[in-house]
């Protein structure tokens, strides 16, 4: 292969329909590079990237005013880059160098010694003809070819054509094929005229356009929300719009009609517009010279001309058509309607498609024939035999056609449009030009349904606002003319315009779209850059961002990393997590689009997420973990999605690993962290135990009270959820960060520092195995002194289990802390204190205290 392209590389992001501010300020964007290579194929998706000779725009605008604006293709495809539609490839095709014209074969024998060989002679318009030897066997008497004189250089592959002698009879020159002009990616024989053309005539004449004396072919790539620039009439709007060359107007002639409109009945509400006409009479022949040329530097292959057509206005309009054999249809009627449960259709890529019960399809009487926008049937197709077409241009829900595509797995350049909404505006125009060009005389009225009301959207604003939100003045003539040129309609009333969006822009919704289209159009490398304004006194964050940040704060200084996860969750981990009843009350709140098949369902806790996080990282070897996570649950509150704040804590492993030991994390440690954040925040918390939490330990877990309110839940993971993530012993709380902050908004008080030194005592108490021992520190801290003391501090040292510890009962080790409130306690009065706490245990609760 041979030839040359350009390839545009774009050095920008073009950002598309933020609902914020376009631009804050303007940015100068780097000039495009070009660059000229050997011609590569590219692999790309099916129906990404449109591909169109730039010959073909002369057809809605005048091509030869744009050469004398801008002489340089490279420059005119860099320009469209620029503007939004990337130009992935362009190939420049000079098809040869020297001379190809059209010649008639007037004789055709068999090589005399070469079997596979005929000898052809060809007739030029000289005096004598040329003697040609080819390999193609089909090449008879009358064929028009195009004959190529030696010397000549085929610009695809490079090659010189020579005097080539074969076994004593000498060929002079060769006969071409299109995939030797560089037209066709893969041809079968010699290319074979069916044109009146005269003998002689330059083949550059008949492929080239003729201002360049060579063509180009685009590839481009338009923004997945741009239908209307999947097409050539797209492209060209654009350069109308950038050069200011009017389009050209489309005018198609139709015959008087002769037949009655087809029976069409919409049943699915999907389709909002569908438009047929019947033609009978028809002839199925190959398709025009320059038809055929177009779709296959398209890249798409010709079949015959009624097929072509679909094809080729598809490409022209970026309208997808299809055609049935009307003398098929059962019944001669056409029905949209939903497909029914086992039903199937023979695709026309000869597959049998099992419809998903509820597709949109269209049908005749007793049958699916096609795939709604995605995909005909082979038995009411198109063949020789066909004399008699029902033409169909519809309109239908974009939605619908992406989850066709999606059920059935078949993705098609029709399918590709339509799921990108392509609006109503070529319905009836495609019809009508595929008519017309086909040349049909006998057709029916038109048939034009419509099942939902087409209305002009409209957007309010002002050339003030449009240049605020640009960041620089345009003049309003500037704006109103790129618009315009765009084919928005604007009705000024004193500063305000209203800007009508036309129907083939169905990307355009709100005033940011109408900035981009005018920002975009001007260029944005013509802003010129700008330093933004900053604010001397800049807004104090919000109430929330810094409750949230003094939370972080505290948890990394207190030796916890923060962890983030995506907020998806599978109803398999919610099992897991004996979220059973939450699942089967609907209390959660499920994704009508799922990333995939699994994680269907919104976390309704943290703690789902983290504990497989924590997992992750056990399996990385990463045993000891203290980590945090702030971030939104969901659930449904009165049959409604509901979404709060939430705040999860996890210890898992050893506390400390080193040389003096090691201990492993307890509840202590976990009640531990999450007191010293409430007394960072202004408050004290409290537990109160509970058995009811179903993924927590019925013995080793409660609630969260901070001013007598619930606002968490806090203990250790249940042993049977932490061995079906395969983790082991998980100390997890959960609080609502909303109800916290809430808990907590009150002036914080401070206190002298007391200068008196502290008096520590240990107590140890006997108490019943399920006993909760926060009930036996809060009633330590509440204890009356008569005397000058305060207790300052009561914190747990140590349980211990096992002998001389009678079995059933648990011994707590306290700290407890003395000070004096105005001068230093003598130790007498420390330890009288002390002994009367002990008898008071003793008494009101009814426990032994060891070694006293």
């Amino acid at each position: 292969m041979g030839g040359w392209a350009g390839v545009l590389h774009s050095t920008f992001l073009i950002k598309r329909r933020n609902k914020s501010n376009l631009l804050n300020f303007s940015t100068q964007s780097s000039l495009l590079e070009l660059r000229l290579h050997k011609y590569v194929k590219f692999s790309k998706s099916r129906g990404e990237s449109m591909k169109f000779p730039f010959s073909w725009l002369n057809d809605f605008l005048d091509l030869e005013s744009l050469l004398k604006l801008e002489s340089n293709v490279t420059k005119i495809a860099e320009k469209l880059t620029m503007v939004g539609i990337e130009v992935e490839e362009l190939t420049e095709n000079s098809f040869y160098n020297g001379n190809v014209v059209v010649g008639v074969v007037e004789r055709v024998s068999q090589h005399p010694t070469i079997d596979r060989l005929n000898v052809c002679e060809v007739n030029i318009g000289k005096d004598e003809n040329e003697i040609v030897i080819t390999a193609d066997k089909t090449v008879s008497k009358g064929d028009k070819v195009a004959y190529c004189f030696p010397g000549t250089v085929l610009t695809k592959s490079n090659k010189t054509i020579d005097v080539v002698n074969f076994e004593g009879i000498r060929s002079n020159g060769m006969l071409l094929s299109l995939e030797e002009l560089g037209i066709e990616e893969k041809s079968t024989g010699i290319w074979k005229i069916n044109e009146q053309v005269n003998i002689g005539t330059e083949i550059l004449d008949i492929v080239a356009f003729p201002p360049l004396n060579k063509e180009y072919v685009f590839s481009v790539k338009p923004p997945s929300n741009r239908a209307d620039v999947l097409s050539v009439l797209g492209i060209a709007r654009e350069f109308s719009t950038i050069y200011g060359i009017p389009l050209k107007s489309l005018n198609f002639d139709i015959p008087s009609p002769t037949i009655q409109a087809p029976e069409i009945k919409v049943e699915d509400n999907r389709c909002y517009r569908y438009c047929s006409r019947v033609a009978k009479d028809v002839k199925i022949t190959e398709s025009p010279l320059k038809i055929k040329l177009r779709l296959l530097q398209s890249g798409i292959r010709s079949i015959n001309n009624v097929v072509d057509i679909t094809n080729y206005i598809m490409l022209a309009i970026g309208q997808p058509m299809h055609a049935f054999d009307y003398d098929k249809l059962e019944g001669e009627k056409i029905i949209v309607r939903q497909s029914k449960k086992g039903e199937t259709i023979l695709t026309l890529d000869g597959n049998n498609v099992e419809l998903p019960e509820g597709t949109m399809i269209i049908a005749d009487e007793k049958r699916p024939i096609a795939v709604a926008g995605v995909i005909g049937g082979e038995e009411t197709g198109v063949t020789e035999k066909t004399t008699s077409i029902l033409f169909e241009s519809a309109y239908f829900d974009y939605n619908s056609i992406r989850s066709t595509v999606k059920n059935i797995g078949i993705s098609t350049e029709s399918s590709n449009r339509f799921s990108r909404d392509i609006g109503f505006y070529t319905t009836e125009l495609a019809i009508n030009m595929a008519i017309s060009l086909l040349g049909l005389t006998n057709v029916s009225h038109l048939k034009d349904i419509k099942t939902k009301k087409l209305e002009t959207p409209t957007v309010k604003t002002s050339f003030k606002e449009i240049n605020n939100r640009i960041g620089y003045k345009l003049p309003d003539k500037t704006i109103k003319t790129i618009l315009t040129n765009l084919g928005f309609e604007l009705t000024q009333k004193q500063d305000e315009i209203t800007v009508s969006i036309p129907s083939y822009r169905r990307d355009i919704s709100i005033l940011e779209d109408i900035v981009e289209e005018v920002a975009r159009i001007y260029g944005y490398n013509n802003i010129p850059p700008t330093i933004p304004k900053i604010n001397k006194n800049p807004e104090i964050p919000s109430n929330i961002l810094m409750f949230e940040s003094k939370i972080r704060n505290n948890l990394v200084s207190q030796g916890l990393a923060e962890v983030m996860n995506i907020s998806f969750v599978s109803e398999k981990d919610l099992k897991m997590f004996k979220l059973n009843k939450l699942i089967d009350e609907k209390g959660v709140v499920e994704i009508s689009n799922p990333m995939n098949n699994e994680e269907t369902i919104l976390r309704p806790l943290l703690a789902v997420n983290i504990l497989k996080t924590l997992k992750t990282n056990i399996n990385y070897g990463i045993r000891n973990l203290a980590i945090f996570e702030i971030g939104r649950v969901f659930t449904t509150l009165d049959d409604k999605p509901s979404e709060e704040k939430h705040l999860c804590i996890v210890l898992h492993g050893k506390r400390y690993e080193n040389w003096a030991g090691n201990e492993n994390f307890s509840f202590f440690d976990l009640k531990d962290v999450i007191d010293k954040l409430i007394v960072y925040l202004g408050e004290e918390i409290k537990v109160e135990p509970v058995q009811n939490i179903p993924f927590m330990h019925p013995y080793i877990s409660g609630k969260l009270l901070v001013g007598g309110d619930e606002v968490g839940i806090i203990g250790k993971v249940h042993p049977e959820v932490t061995k079906s993530f395969d983790v082991e012993d998980v100390y997890m709380c959960e609080v609502s960060m909303d109800k916290l902050e809430e808990k907590t908004k009150k002036h914080v008080a401070f206190e002298e520092i007391k200068r008196f030194p502290v008096s520590p005592r240990n107590i140890s108490v006997i108490v019943p195995k399920n006993y909760y021992v926060g009930n036996l520190v809060e009633f330590i801290k509440n204890y009356e002194i008569t005397s000058d003391l305060l207790i300052v501090e009561v914190r747990i040292m140590d349980i211990y289990e096992g002998s001389p510890v009678p079995e059933g009962y648990k011994s707590i080790n306290i700290l407890i802390k003395f000070q004096g409130k105005k001068s230093v306690q003598k130790d007498d009065e420390v330890n009288a204190e002390y002994l009367s706490l002990i008898n008071e245990i003793k008494e009101k609760l009814g426990f032994v205290v060891r070694g006293v």
